[in-house]
């Protein structure tokens, strides 16, 4: 209630959509309010490439490493969340600078495909050949004797 009084429009609850491209391009201010998950987050990842200026909490700003607290606003209580955004809202020259750290800790990130080369380079780490899996194979069974009852 109180954004929708600051930014003078009434919020719209649209469900599920088919993209989120169309409504992160229109917002000033993209708020992820995450309280629990892991990992990098898509959404953020998207708005940031956006060049959005984007409020979210510890946890929405997992996986962007030291830089994320430049690139966007970090607040974990819903009160502090609320007048982040409302703050952005206000400040345009604030928001502007923001949406420009946004765009460069975008730019850093590595593409969808390099981030699916590295993890498959990852798994190609993991599987053995043949041939290096009978080295470290141990030559005497591993099967030791039933106990005697």
């Amino acid at each position: 209630r109180v954004l929708a009084d600051v930014a003078q429009v009434e919020p719209v609850v649209t469900g599920r959509v088919p993209s989120l491209l169309p409504y992160l391009a229109r917002a000033e201010v993209v708020i992820c309010p995450l309280r629990e998950g892991g990992g990098m987050k898509a959404k953020v990842v998207e708005a940031l490439s956006l060049g959005k200026a984007v409020v979210t909490t510890s946890i929405g700003a997992q996986g962007f490493g030291p830089q994320a607290s430049e690139a966007m606003r970090i607040e974990d209580r819903p009160a502090a969340l609320a007048r982040a955004t409302i703050d952005l809202l206000r400040d345009e020259v604030g928001r502007r600078n923001l949406e420009a750290r946004a765009r460069r800790l975008a730019a850093s990130l590595p593409t969808w495909e390099e981030a699916a080369e590295a993890l498959a380079a990852c798994y190609g780490d993991l599987l053995v050949s043949p041939a290096d899996a009978a080295a470290v194979t141990p030559s005497a069974p591993m099967n030791p004797r039933p106990a005697r009852r």
